[in-house]
């Protein structure tokens, strides 16, 4: 037994340890911080809790779903209030909102609750916070339609998803267990870091994309009020698409501090939710008073999780292009990398004291790294590195 209280105490030590660390409710767990590197912490957010206030409606309260399908949210009970009648109108046989198996119960808190029997209507008002499925829905006002499973709500809403985007805006109207909905002034902060606003937003399918009209996304969170961001791109529709990992623009305008310095019909990049994906690359731009002006476009080839491949090209304006291409394959305990280039131009020899243009011919580079860890104690490793000819990588 005692063997027990102290596993028990060294639990709480350990959780209450792990609150004072995080402060703001977040604990850090070990995650690849990229590839090659070491590991390194990577915050994970917690998931949603809350306390049980007094004078707080379950859904069997109100009749959503039959009694014993669902124990309420977790919590502390909640304190009586036998001063303030809840829903005196409600029926003694509560009916199920749903026959079907996924039916989600619903659990709603409000200062003051209506319930209108004709209409299967009940009106919330004052702190209100619903959840169904996942979701917390909290505003300054709440109806909800039992029959059509309709959510309108108005002022001060916020609306926290599953995946821990956060929605703030002042009316929306939800449906389908609230994962479809129409939202005005709508503003999105995700749970991987960024923020949207929108004119109006609208999702059509249960936890399909958001489309939004006159909107913008810019990866600072702006806390304070009235804050311009670093950059920010703004289109007349934008589409985050959460299953894709994607955000795609129409008519798009680039800002840098508030002034637009680039305009596209269209673009798309990814989310801050994924760390690798098969694609083009931010192009390399330079100037070199021997190579001219310097483009250097790139691919990423996401093979697997363990395997990817960078291919691309060095484009001079005052000398021939350059292959490149760069691989990486990490093992359960090796990794290696392969970096060559490859180009067929001149070379300049210093003959007789002067410097005498040869002709053209194949030139290149070919770098190998590779790391064995063999054991706890014992690592092997190689690195390899082949040139053409010595005036190579001191020219390119």
């Amino acid at each position: 037994m005692m063997s027990v209280w102290l596993s028990r105490l060294r639990v709480a030590f350990v959780f209450l340890l792990l609150s004072l660390l995080t402060g703001a409710g977040t604990v850090y767990a070990y995650e690849p911080s990229g590839y090659g590197d070491q590991e390194g912490l990577r915050p994970a957010a917690l998931a949603y809790g809350r306390t049980v206030r007094p004078g707080t409606v379950s859904s069997e309260s109100l009749g959503l779903i039959a009694p014993g399908d669902h124990g309420g949210v977790d919590g502390p009970d909640p304190a009586p209030a036998p001063q303030i009648p809840v829903i005196p109108q409600v029926s003694p046989a509560p009916a199920p909102l749903s026959t079907s198996d996924d039916a989600a119960p619903v659990d709603l808190a409000a200062d003051s609750l209506t319930h209108d029997e004709a209409t299967r209507t009940i009106t919330a008002s004052g702190h209100v916070e619903l959840i169904q499925a996942g979701r917390i829905l909290r505003a300054d006002e709440v109806s909800y339609n039992l029959e059509t499973d309709t959510v309108v709500a108005r002022g001060h809403v916020v609306l926290n998803e599953p995946s821990g985007d956060v929605h703030f805006a002042e009316e929306v109207e939800l449906t389908d267990k609230m994962r479809t909905g129409f939202v005005k002034t709508l503003e999105t902060r995700l749970a991987e870091g960024g923020r949207f606003t929108a004119l109006t937003g609208e999702r059509t399918r249960p936890d399909g994309p958001i489309v939004m009209q006159t909107a913008s996304y810019t990866p600072c969170d702006c806390q304070e009020e009235g804050e311009t961001p670093g950059w920010c791109l703004k289109a007349d529709e934008v589409t985050y698409d959460r299953e894709r990992n994607q955000i795609r623009y129409k008519n798009a305008k680039f800002e840098l501090f508030g002034i637009p310095v680039l305009y596209t019909p269209y673009l798309a990049h990814p989310d801050g939710q994924i760390k690798r994906k098969s694609g083009f690359l931010t192009p390399g731009l330079n100037f070199d008073s021997e190579l001219g002006t310097v483009v250097t476009p790139r691919y990423y080839w996401d093979i697997a999780p363990n395997r990817d491949l960078t291919v691309g090209a060095m484009l001079a304006t005052e000398k021939a292009p350059v292959a490149l291409a760069e691989y990486r394959h990490r093992f359960t305990d090796a990794e290696i990398r392969l970096d060559g280039s490859a180009t067929y131009s001149s070379r300049t020899d210093s003959i007789a004291g002067r410097d005498v243009p040869q002709d053209e011919e194949f030139r290149g580079h070919l770098f190998a790294n590779g790391r064995w860890d063999i054991n706890q104690t014992w690592r092997a490793g190689t690195n390899i590195k082949i040139t053409s000819d010595d005036q190579y990588l001191r020219q390119y």
